[in-house]
């Protein structure tokens, strides 16, 4: 027993016995006490006594009613108690105060009764209501788990007028002047709320709040927000007549005015069997049509009419069904190739740029000819969610007229199709302008953001903004190939009429070490010259964002070899954001690069390493790299002959005889030696710019294949993997190979993270075998079939110079 409540009773004991004793008249003070002031009880029925400490009579009573708890008398006379009861709380936390009164004396009991559901909700099935102006009651269906509890909810409602007014909260049902919510009700499944008729001339907002406290004070709570507008019933669509392909297809069409959509009793009918599923929502009405087999155009109507108390408003839209089917791109990409016979139609977004010199790659049409043309007559059109493309091919470039963001629909008739596969891609050619109708200008082209290890065969001949992209070897133009060996035009005056490439790739990696190869054409005007333009390079030395099509080109790697399954083209300079250097994920730690700036040693030109050639003779050769600069601002000497791109000395020469046929049998090897103490990351990278012949038919026999090794203490090597080089293209004609590459192609080679932290770490470049090349013999007739790459076998009168490899730019870097 409280301590307090003892001493009272043996105090007023104490008191009655003097006043006996001494048998005289004292005035007895009044006094009330409780055996207890808070009383926590469990979820389940119970009972207890409570006493009470008085000198007189005193009265108990609950301070609020309610159905769960009860009191066993309402009086007593003296030192006495009572019995307070409550029943099973199948709810949250509840309470009660008891109140115990002797004349102008107070005592509290607080009763916190626990609850049997830990996690209440209130779910109300709609979110928004809005409201003609008329005075109503409107219910909303409801789930939740306190049906136990209903009379405990209450409502509130926070009227909005303008930004700048703090809303109005008060208590739905307290009778304010203000308030136009002026009722609720909660039943077992539904809520309801009364609102008053709308006389202010313009629409008001309310949210309305359906909550129950606990005994903590935490509150479950659901919100519906309330619009009611000025208007009596309205509906309006933004067009009364539609026009549909001939699919089974569910269909929206907006509103503009739509007070009705909350209310009930709304009927939506058609008078065609082939149009159901209407649908009244807020912004419109939805409806499914069949599919229209009929082989001939249909028409169908939909009825809407409301009634809401003296009032009436209704639509009608007239429903069109063409006969030709919309064919999605998933159900064009599953069929077979051949020429189309079909009334179907596709639809989707131009994503290439009309105006760009870099659509696609000029096939070759001769030995030395290539069909620049094709650039002017391909497109690409993407769904109109992004998902999928296809590559057009109009009849001529005078056919393609449409521009970037266009919105179109094509007749598939007669048009061609080419479906490949490894990866899947299709081409629709033989399309005229005719076959398009633009239904749109100007529309967004959605947003696709990948990473390089994101990309999949859905996403070829779509647009694609590739995040955290770096150019690997930022030394050079975006086309490392000898100018001399372009088509002669406005952009290269000194280039040739018999051309031996129109592409070139650029190798770009991200901070996985995952790279994608960009594809820019001769005829591309930034090829040389883009971003900011230094005597060395035009390539942006940050990172960033790379935007173009992506694509999976058959051209290019007869060439420059394997390009990897996919590859992307940026329509113009812009789409390669690649400038913001803050953004640079990569450090270098040593890179060579040979500008031709007298750097006639191995110091690196950044960072610190060796290059180890043993017994290979060096010497130095051009590079193609250079961007377009005049001839007093590059130091490199070369005068006018800049314009082909070269750089005198600009590339390592390695002579050689790379395999050892007199004592191990084995290939001879050039390392990469550097430190990585004090470094640690998660991505570390060797990249190597090479190829191997000196321009002649005669030095082409280098290896073709190489391993690439690693160690951590100069002795001991394990195997990466194995890379490729390339045979330079010659002049000399008709010699040159339809498949030799007119500049040096770009590798990069992970390094295993146990490299980071070292105090020695060697990347071995090893001769793997004696595959080499061939000069074939060609002409105007044997060109296509003039293939030298891996067509020839090393022997041991092979001389070093006969198997020279050319090195263009060796960079280790890491992130």
């Amino acid at each position: 027993m409280d301590c307090r409540k003892i001493l009272l009773a043996a105090g007023l004991a104490t008191l009655l016995a003097a006043a006996s004793a001494c048998q005289k008249e004292y005035e007895i003070i009044d006094a009330l006490g409780l055996s207890q002031h808070t009383l926590n009880v469990k979820a389940d029925p119970g009972y207890t006594h409570i006493a009470v400490y008085s000198t007189g009579s005193w009265s108990v009573s609950l301070a609020t009613e309610t159905e769960w708890a009860s009191l066993d008398r309402l009086s007593g006379e003296g030192m006495g108690d009572f019995v307070f009861s409550w029943s099973a709380n199948f709810g949250v936390a509840r309470s009660v105060d008891i109140i115990v009164r002797r004349d102008d004396l107070e005592e509290t009991i607080h009763v916190i009764q626990a609850g049997s559901i830990a996690a209440p909700y209130i779910n109300l099935e709609r979110e928004r209501v809005v409201l003609p102006r008329q005075r109503q009651e409107y219910e909303i269906p409801m789930a939740t788990n306190l049906g136990f509890c209903l009379d405990d909810f209450r409502a509130r409602a926070i009227y909005y007028r303008d930004a700048a007014v703090v809303p109005d909260t008060l208590e739905v049902g307290s009778g304010a002047d203000n308030a136009w919510v002026t009722g609720y009700q909660v039943l077992s499944d539904r809520v309801r709320f009364s609102v008053d008729e709308n006389a202010a001339g313009s629409a008001r907002s309310a949210d309305i709040v359906y909550y129950m406290r606990d005994a903590a004070g935490s509150e479950t709570r659901s919100t519906v927000s309330l619009t009611q507008s000025a208007e009596g019933p309205v509906f309006a669509l933004t067009e009364d007549a539609k026009e549909y392909y001939a699919n089974a297809e569910t269909y929206f069409v907006a509103s503009t005015s739509n007070n009705i959509w909350s209310l009930p009793g709304v009927e939506l009918t058609s008078d065609v069997s082939w149009i159901s599923g209407m649908v009244l929502q807020e912004d419109g009405i939805s409806f499914v049509t069949e599919q229209n087999r009929t082989g001939a155009p249909r028409t169908g109507h939909i009825h809407l009419a409301c009634r809401f108390q003296d009032e009436t408003t209704g639509a009608t839209l007239r429903v069109s069904q063409a006969s030709e089917k919309l064919l999605s791109f998933e159900e064009l990409r599953a069929k077979g190739s051949g020429v189309l016979s079909t009334t179907d139609q596709l639809e989707g977004i131009i994503v290439s740029d009309p105006s760009s010199p870099n659509i696609c790659s000029s096939p070759q049409t001769g030995q030395y000819t290539f069909d620049r043309s094709e650039n002017g007559r391909t497109a690409y059109l993407e769904s109109l969610d992004g998902s999928y493309g296809v590559c057009l091919k109009f009849a001529s470039e005078a056919e393609n007229i449409f521009d970037r963001a266009d919105h179109v629909r094509i007749s598939l008739n007669a048009a061609t199709l080419l479906r490949e596969t490894a990866p899947l891609r299709v081409t629709l050619s033989g399309l005229s302008a005719g076959q398009v109708t633009v239904l749109e200008k100007g529309v967004g082209i959605p947003l696709k953001e990948r990473s390089i290890a994101q990309l999949s065969d859905a996403d070829i001949f779509t647009w694609v903004s590739l995040r955290n992209i770096e150019i690997l070897c930022k030394d050079g133009a975006y086309t490392n190939a000898s100018e001399g060996y372009s088509l002669q035009d406005e952009l290269n005056p000194l280039g040739s009429t018999e051309p031996r490439w129109d592409v070139a790739p650029l190798l770009c990696t991200d901070p996985e070490g995952n790279t994608i190869f960009m594809l820019t054409n001769a005829a591309a005007p930034w090829r040389r010259t883009g971003g900011d333009v230094q005597w060395y390079s035009c390539l942006p030395q940050g990172a960033g964002t790379l935007s173009g099509v992506v694509v999976s080109d058959a051209v290019a790697p007869v060439r420059w070899g394997n390009l990897g399954r996919y590859q992307i083209r940026a329509m113009k300079a812009e789409d390669i954001d690649l400038d913001n250097v803050a953004d640079k994920f990569s450090n270098t730690i040593c890179e060579w690069n040979w500008n031709g700036e007298g750097d006639k040693d191995f110091t690196p030109d950044e960072g610190k390493g060796t290059l180890k050639v043993y017994e290979a003779a060096r010497k130095f050769c051009p590079d193609y790299n250079n961007p377009y600069l005049p001839a007093e601002d590059t130091p490199n000497g070369y005068g006018t002959n800049n314009q082909k791109g070269l750089v005198v000395d600009g590339a390592l020469q390695l002579n050689h005889k790379w395999w050892d046929f007199d004592n191990t049998l084995a290939g001879r090897y050039f390392d990469v030696e550097f430190i990585t103490s004090g470094i640690s990351g998660s991505n570390l990278v060797i990249g190597i710019v090479w190829g191997h012949g000196i321009g002649s038919s005669t030095t082409i026999f280098a290896p073709s294949h190489w391993n690439v090794l690693y160690s951590t203490d100069g002795t001991n090597f394990s195997y990466l993997q194995t890379i490729k080089q390339r045979s330079c293209a010659w002049w000399s004609s008709p010699q040159t190979s339809q498949d030799a590459t007119p500049g040096l192609t770009e590798h990069l080679v992970k390094l295993p993270g146990s490299c980071f932290g070292k105090s020695k770490v060697v990347v071995r470049f090893q001769a793997a075998d004696l595959v080499t090349d061939i000069a074939p013999g060609t002409s105007s007739s044997t060109w296509a079939q003039a293939l030298g790459i891996e067509q020839g076998t090393i022997t041991a009168s092979t001389s070093a110079e006969q198997a020279a490899v050319r090195i263009g730019t060796i960079t280790v870097r890491y992130n």
